[in-house]
């Protein structure tokens, strides 16, 4: 008989990696690609023209979806030049920690019982 009072947790989810692009820009990106392509097409071209659309709308849209993938592009750039700084940054500091250190250790023999030096030296 199984036992009740402790049952067994729900798995997890696994947790998915940050997206640099919100997916629903790149659902719109995607409807505005169906749309130009669906202008495209002669049976609507007609009627579009009927409605007023100018006949290089289609064209327009296609071009400015382009765009704006290329744009996403160079977030995921962006987004992994800031996050390979973030790493240099992090190199740089522990670097720095270490350089400071060196003036710490006789700053504190030195002005040992001195609080207004120990701050000054940020030892205290």
């Amino acid at each position: 008989m199984p036992d009740d009072t402790n049952p067994t947790p729900a798995p997890k989810k696994p947790s998915r990696p940050k997206n640099p692009i919100d997916l629903r820009s790149l659902d719109e990106i995607k409807k505005g690609e169906d749309v130009s392509e669906g202008a495209n097409d002669p049976v609507w071209m007609a009627e579009l023209a009927d409605e007023g659309v100018a006949a290089t709308a289609a064209g327009d849209l296609a071009q400015l979806c382009v765009d704006a993938r290329k744009l996403g592009d160079k977030l995921i750039t962006a987004t992994q030049v800031k996050e390979s700084a973030t790493q240099e940054e992090l190199k740089a500091f522990d670097l720095l920690m270490a350089a400071l250190r060196v003036f710490q250790k006789p700053a504190k023999r030195k002005f040992a019982g001195d609080v207004a030096n120990q701050k000054a030296y940020f030892i205290g």
